[in-house]
């Protein structure tokens, strides 16, 4: 019998799993759309461009693609 993780993560890129563990608990994943830039992304979510940076060591920051997947950080905001 599997258990509920490997169920959730099945037919997922390693990446993809990364980026669902890493990033549930303190931020959401953010799907990259056409014509999205960093600063656009941080400006619509109040986050930093260095905050986006920094939750995203993996990222290609310079190529992002459509479909591409980025953690965006929640802000103390998001927690009050």
């Amino acid at each position: 019998m599997r258990n509920a993780a490997e169920g959730k993560t099945a037919g997922l890129s390693e990446r993809s799993v990364f980026m669902q563990t890493a990033c549930s608990r303190y931020g959401i994943i953010y799907t990259v759309e056409e014509g999205d830039t960093l600063y656009r992304i941080g400006k619509e979510y109040h986050v930093r461009v260095s905050s986006l940076i920094y939750a995203n060591p993996c990222a290609d920051i310079y190529d992002l693609r459509p479909g591409d997947q980025i953690c965006i950080p929640r802000t103390c905001r998001d927690f009050s």
